[in-house]
């Protein structure tokens, strides 16, 4: 068995009714478990892709740029919902830095290797690129198999609900996307008391 193989067979496998026992493609990570990965001996050799999010101006991890093929750094802060007339756009989540993540992940997806998306607390920024990810590879037809997939790689997902808006937007998915997040946008404590 080689090397890499072995290192492969350290990885989660997960099971649905498309595959059988599929190695994690996308994993979801805070920015210390991002960290951790990147420097992990067993697994950062396998991470060949990685979505960076961080808070604007914020450093980003550090072994990020360190062997990977294809690095997206992102930098806005979480706000889940549109902004008021009064608000400063300065920083928040936009059509623009949503059709970044579908565009790279077009380039990206077909490439072997894992993905790794982050954000400071792995919960929503993070799980919302992910999950626009999954939806890229599996087609909106399996939407409620995109959902499964984020749930069991990050059971404590909160996506961000304006960049899963702007991802419905541009991938044509006419409220699909966001219908089939109503049961984790419904736990959202952010969403609820907006």
């Amino acid at each position: 068995m080689s090397a890499s193989k072995s290192m492969f067979d350290q990885l989660p496998t997960y099971t649905d009714r498309l595959s059988d026992r599929i190695p994690l493609r996308t994993m979801v990570a805070s920015r210390t478990g991002a960290i951790d990965l990147l420097y992990s001996q067993s697994r950062s050799p396998l991470i060949k892709h990685v979505i960076s999010i961080g808070d604007p101006y914020q450093r980003a991890a550090l072994g990020l740029f360190i062997g990977r093929s294809s690095v997206l750094r992102l930098e806005f802060l979480d706000y889940p919902w549109h902004r008021q007339p009064h608000e400063s756009p300065f920083g928040f989540p936009t059509l623009d830095i949503v059709q970044a993540i579908v565009d790279w992940g077009h380039k990206v997806l077909p490439r072997p290797g894992i993905i790794l998306t982050h954000c400071q607390a792995g919960i929503s920024r993070s799980t919302a690129a992910a999950f626009i990810l999954h939806t890229m590879e599996l087609g909106l037809d399996n939407l409620d198999l995109a959902v499964e997939r984020l749930l069991w790689t990050r059971p404590e997902a909160w996506p961000n609900y304006l960049m899963i808006q702007y991802a419905d937007q541009i991938l044509g998915a006419n409220g699909s996307m966001i219908k089939s997040l109503d049961s984790v946008f419904m736990t959202d404590p952010r969403i609820n008391a907006h």
